[in-house]
């Protein structure tokens, strides 16, 4: 698989699913203070951010020191999904 930099951030916008996970991320953000809520999401999202680029510079020797081919990563990633689909 060869990602551009455009495809793996709309790959990770589709993954978060950030609509989805807001009536999580309200009663969470609750006990934190008005003047962090801003702070404390934005370093969430430069989290996820600087593991996307971690990944996309380093995923293939992860994948080759795990011994582990990239088709192998789609299935059980297919099977995780299964899973959660049929919960």
């Amino acid at each position: 698989m060869d990602h551009t930099f455009a495809s793996a951030s709309i790959l990770l916008f589709l993954v978060l699913d950030p609509l989805g996970s807001l009536p999580i991320f309200i009663p969470i953000m609750n006990g934190v203070p008005r003047e962090r809520r801003t702070r404390v999401a934005l370093r969430e999202v430069a989290i996820a951010f600087a593991v996307l680029v971690a990944f996309m510079f380093l995923g293939e020797t992860f994948l080759r020191v795990m011994r582990l081919s990239e088709r192998s990563l789609e299935v059980a990633g297919g099977v995780i999904l299964l899973m959660v689909a049929i919960r």
